[in-house]
């Protein structure tokens, strides 16, 4: 597989869903860089579309697994290439997606499950939860099916529907350039370890580091500038902090309580946590990496995005009361917590801030919320039990990943 510029985008779960979220994308268009940190749509937080979505994208990309997945988020490129982790395969395959021909695969380790990028799509993170008999997600819910695949809407309609991979495998999903072909199979001793975060290079496959970090890990978040990667250790109540320069951990932030997804402010001072064992979002000064102040929000918050033209914005799901919380970081206040549907999830963000789209893992659909005021728009159909999704880079096509 030949170096070259990869766009990430990044998913968990057993299908994904793409679907036209604002208007149709033009054949060729130009997004501009990736806004904030983790999971601000058009441009997710943890990975950056560099390249322009096609005019139709057809889609699907699954990947099956029997455990629970969570996940980060899809990224969208040119050539729409999809990363999928296998977790019972232990193995990363590569998809593109318009063909729904996999490409090449990876092997990284022990049940690999969440995926990220690195904010110019050159690297893959994938965390590794260790022996099969060990559910990944402990705190998430629905199980991803044996057999599900990735859909495609457009406008609404169906376009199209591909399945992919083995039983038992597919936990992940990452989405990028498509190039080259051939198995990336790595010659690994594969009495690698659990809890921990890999770093694929996302054009050779290479594997450039394995790190430990801490128990039950469960989202990867890249910095903007690619310098550092936090990762959330659920089950431990931690962050673990790497140097991308060195490999190396640098810190551990401990005393958190069960943190879930989180994302960085644009600048990369403030971490943004879903601390969801005490059903609050959690500021980390990542300078000190003490916590600065905590917010309360809904019950047993999960996804999380970071808006506003500074990063200003907070946007978290609230899983057991199926709210969304909106929080003005710079005022330090919760602007409102809105009911959007059961099983709230993953949350995303237009380019122009005007509009949040909430998986509904309990709904099989994504609400289309007034991003000011919480209030629902309106409800898109998708899979069963959808929990991650994403926008392209133009805020013109929504992914969604259906873990049901």
């Amino acid at each position: 597989m030949s170096k070259q510029k990869t766009a990430i985008v990044i998913l968990i779960g057993a299908a994904l869903l793409v679907l036209a979220a604002c208007n149709r994308p033009s054949a060729s268009t130009e997004p501009g860089p990736a806004p904030a940190a983790a999971e601000s749509v058009a441009e997710p937080a943890q990975s950056t579309a560099q390249e322009s979505a096609p005019a139709q994208p057809v889609a699907e990309a699954p990947a099956e697994t029997q455990q629970e997945a969570e996940a980060q988020q899809p990224a969208v490129s040119a050539a729409w290439t999809v990363w999928v982790a296998n977790g019972m395969d232990d193995s990363l395959s590569v998809i593109d997606i318009a063909t729904g021909a996999e490409l090449s695969r990876v092997s990284v380790g022990v049940n690999p499950h969440i995926l990220a990028a690195s904010p110019d799509g050159q690297i893959v993170y994938v965390i590794n939860a260790g022996g099969h008999d060990r559910d990944p997600n402990a705190h998430a819910e629905g199980a991803a099916k044996e057999g599900e695949g990735a859909e495609s809407k457009q406008d609404g309609e169906m376009t199209g529907h591909h399945q992919q991979g083995d039983k038992d495998s597919g936990e992940g999903m990452a989405m990028g350039e498509s190039g080259g072909e051939g198995a990336m199979a790595m010659d690994m001793d594969m009495d690698v370890m659990a809890n921990s975060l890999w770093a694929v290079d996302a054009a050779t496959g290479e594997i450039l580091a394995r790190i430990p970090v801490g128990m039950g890990p469960t989202h990867p978040i890249p910095s903007q500038d690619g310098s550092r990667v936090y990762v959330t250790n659920t089950d431990e109540g931690s962050v673990t902090v790497i140097d991308t320069a060195t490999w190396e951990v640098i810190a551990t932030i401990p005393d958190l309580p069960e943190p879930h997804d989180g994302e960085l402010t644009p600048d990369g001072k403030l971490l943004y946590l879903a601390t969801s064992g005490t059903s609050t979002v959690t500021e980390v000064d990542t300078t000190t990496f003490e916590v600065v102040k905590t917010f309360e929000v809904g019950k047993k918050p999960r996804g999380l995005v970071v808006g506003g033209e500074n990063g200003e914005l907070v946007y978290v799901t609230n899983k057991g009361d199926g709210t969304l919380s909106i929080i003005d970081a710079a005022k330090g206040e919760v602007l409102v917590t809105a009911p959007v549907g059961a099983g709230a999830h993953a949350v995303r963000v237009s380019p122009d801030g005007k509009t949040a789209y909430v998986a509904l893992s309990k709904e099989n659909a994504v609400a289309v919320v007034d991003a000011l005021t919480g209030e629902v728009q309106s409800t898109i159909p998708v899979g069963a039990t959808p929990e991650q999704i994403d926008l392209s880079s133009d805020g013109a096509w929504l992914f969604a990943s259906n873990n049901g």
